[in-house]
């Protein structure tokens, strides 16, 4: 069935193809379950770029609707509830409002619950013992999870369930049991409020100053977790009468026997600790849920939840398969039409802040590159090719050569390198023959050839007309260079 089935639901069959209603993003399908309060329906959440998801809406009934009472109710229940966040206890995704309707999304989970479990085992059947204990310490967890749960502030919200019973205990496909409906839950902070001589819950499951009217506490749910647990372990009802006022005397007379004196094959240590959680006295019952759980861990072996799940799916084998014809309807015939990629919105990934800095260094080193080679190429434009002569130098004419030195240069020069004095060095003997070759008159130097594509105008010498090119030259030395012959000789 559904996740949350109402408090005094029948879990009825699906019934017949019924017309999709559309409240909001959600839309409503079969009634799955229904009670005397509210009812339960198929639903699915519609989300953007075709997202979609099963959920389980619960409505209330339209002559309730109105009622501020049952309003009040409803929207305790779904706020006790998201405060509860526990895998045993079903979520309460979202609180909706639609055409002045109010309704609560949750869950949806494959399942059926225990009331319906119980009614669709064979004749003299019982849920196997270690199953049974199970799916109690599930339901036990979920509780004490809710008596703890706290409010935004971190204070205690001290929820009592006060309608624990097979009919609000979901067992899923998956093996694990969850605890649903809050409607009734007693907390603090509630928008409604429970009139004088008013009782909520249910009669069977009710424990005795529950149906005084005194106040209750977390140890009125773990009473009603021990009737329900009775009943697993012995196949019956522990409190019958043919009408409200019998079994009211039944359960505060308190004359219940334990389930082994009922099935002789439930374990007596067993048998005990229940009849410990059913005291007619909440002091004589276990002080929380968590320390019922425990018990019952210590006395039986541990089951895990694939064999209960497998056990669910043959009892409601049936009631299964026509929920998953119902879901297949649903889901393949409100597939959303897959939206084309030029209509998907585009994800921009923003960068992380390493990667900014990292490229913010990038841009700053590749701008100060880019301004040094525009620099150095400018530069190199406006500069005389390595062939160029020197600003003021005279071309020297087609086919002349250097002239030799004069010979008395040259004895001197040879003479003074030959016998250097001692305290003179080399570089002392090069200088006066350098500055003699210096002095001399030096001839025109050969024409060179100057390359078009960098010479400028501005950068040609400003003599004489250039001569008729012929054939390229050596460069000529400067004035101020030392001719190489003189440092041949070297």
């Amino acid at each position: 069935m559904s996740s949350a089935a109402p408090h005094d639901s029948t879990n009825p069959r699906p019934g017949p193809e019924a017309v999709a209603l559309t409240l909001g993003r959600y839309t409503l399908y079969d009634v799955i379950a229904e009670g005397g309060m509210a009812s339960v329906h198929l639903g699915r959440l519609r989300g953007s770029v075709g997202f979609s998801r099963l959920v389980a809406v619960k409505r209330i009934h339209p002559h309730l609707a109105r009622e501020p009472d049952f309003v009040a109710m409803f929207l305790d229940e779904a706020r006790l509830a998201s405060r509860v966040r526990h895998p045993n206890v079903v979520s309460v995704l979202d609180v909706a409002v639609a055409s002045s309707e109010v309704f609560l999304v949750m869950e949806y989970i494959v399942g059926e619950s225990l009331s319906s479990l119980q009614k669709q085992l064979g004749q003299g059947e019982r849920v196997p013992l270690a199953i049974a204990v199970h799916m109690l310490c599930d339901v036990l967890h979920g509780l004490h999870a809710a008596h703890e749960a706290t409010d935004e502030r971190g204070e205690p919200l001290g929820i009592v369930h006060r309608d624990v019973s097979p009919h609000n205990i979901l067992v899923g496909t998956d093996g694990v049991s969850r605890l649903v409906d809050f409607g009734v839950a007693k907390a603090a902070g509630r928008l409604s409020a429970t009139r004088a001589g008013e009782v909520k819950g249910k009669l069977g499951y009710m424990a005795p100053e529950q149906l005084r009217g005194e106040r209750v506490t977390r140890m009125a749910d773990v009473y009603s977790a021990g009737v329900t647990l009775w009943e697993l372990l012995t196949g019956r009802r522990m409190i019958v009468g043919d009408s409200e006022a019998e079994l009211v005397l039944q359960s505060l007379s308190g004359n219940i026997p334990p389930p082994h004196q009922v099935a002789t094959d439930v374990p007596e240590r067993l048998s005990l600790a229940v009849a410990r959680a059913i005291a007619p006295n909440p002091r004589d019952r276990y002080p929380t849920a968590l320390a019922f759980l425990e018990q019952l861990e210590s006395l039986t072996e541990p089951v895990n939840a694939r064999r209960v799940g497998a056990w669910v799916e043959r009892t409601a084998a049936q009631r299964l398969a026509e929920r998953r014809t119902i879901v297949t309807r649903v889901e393949t015939e409100t597939l959303p039409r897959s939206v084309p990629p030029s209509a998907a919105p585009t994800l921009k990934r923003e960068p992380a802040p390493s990667q900014k800095r990292s490229l913010g260094a990038l841009g700053v080193i590749a701008v100060v590159v880019a301004a040094a080679v525009w620099t150095w190429l400018h530069s190199a434009s406006r500069t005389s090719p390595p062939g160029a002569s020197a600003v003021g130098s005279a071309p020297l004419a087609a086919g002349s050569a250097a002239p030799a030195l004069p010979e008395a240069g040259r004895s001197a020069d040879a003479a003074n390198i030959s016998q250097p004095p001692p305290s003179a060095s080399i570089g002392a003997g090069v200088a006066p023959a350098a500055a003699s070759a210096m002095a001399a008159p030096l001839p025109p130097a050969p024409e060179r050839l100057i390359p078009r594509t960098t010479a400028r105008p501005s950068s040609l010498p400003s003599a004489a007309p250039t001569p008729a090119r012929t054939a390229p030259v050596a460069p000529a030395p400067s004035t101020r260079q030392v001719p190489d012959d003189l440092l041949g000789r070297f």
